[in-house]
């Protein structure tokens, strides 16, 4: 039995009413250039839910959980793992419970980041160590800043979070030396980028927003 399928077909009706379409093993929604999503992943053969957001004006090459959690990390969410061998009993009440926690949880998380300003508020009052809808490290945040921050056209704000990022990328040692000299060529970038005028770091917000939508088909 394919669990993902499974669940797709049960919980389609619902996700669509909410504004998501399917893409791939997720269902996603796009509003004010972030997209919204809810992935599914069964290694091993149990199913595990994942709630996260990819805003498309941060550099992607494929779909990522950067900025979210699995559902069943998240200590107010009630939700069991599904099994793939699972009875159709069982399957169809765990959709009802999946949807009805999504409804109670997820749905208002997404509002509360819900545009780019909000998101930036949201990871400005909320501690990493603390926030288990957007479960990552600091550079993470930190990147996310930079970029969000440029999108918006606050560039001095957009500079002061280049630094913080390249400060906490110094001490990083969970990442190996070909990942962070990665970062560290991409805000060199940004950096040069930033040196420009307005009506081409515009362009180059677009053009990675168009190619984040090329990677969400």
């Amino acid at each position: 039995m394919n669990i993902i399928k499974e669940v797709f077909r049960r919980i389609t009706p619902y996700m669509r009413a909410n504004g998501f379409v399917p893409s791939g093993k997720s269902f996603c929604r796009l509003a004010n250039d972030i997209a919204y999503c809810i992935s599914f992943d069964a290694p091993g053969g149990l199913l595990y839910v994942t709630a996260h957001l990819m805003p498309l004006y941060v550099p992607c090459e494929s779909k990522y959980y950067t900025y979210g959690n699995r559902l069943n990390a998240i200590q107010k969410i009630s939700l069991p793992l599904l099994n793939k061998n699972d009875a159709e009993a069982i399957i169809n009440t765990w959709c009802l419970t999946l949807c009805e926690q999504i409804d109670r949880h997820i749905l208002p998380f997404f509002e509360d980041v819900g545009s780019p300003q909000k998101l930036l508020a949201y990871v400005d009052s909320h501690s990493c160590a603390l926030n288990e809808y957007i479960a990552c490290h600091d550079v993470y945040i930190w990147r996310l800043k930079f970029y969000t921050h440029l999108y918006m056209g606050d560039y001095d704000k957009a500079s002061s979070a280049i630094s913080c990022c390249r400060e906490v990328l110094s001490n990083i040692t969970f990442l190996s030396d070909l990942v962070i000299q990665k970062y560290r060529a991409e805000i060199d970038e940004i950096e040069l980028i930033l040196q420009e005028e307005r009506a081409i770091v515009e362009k180059y917000c677009i053009s990675v927003i168009c190619n984040t939508k090329k990677v969400m088909n």
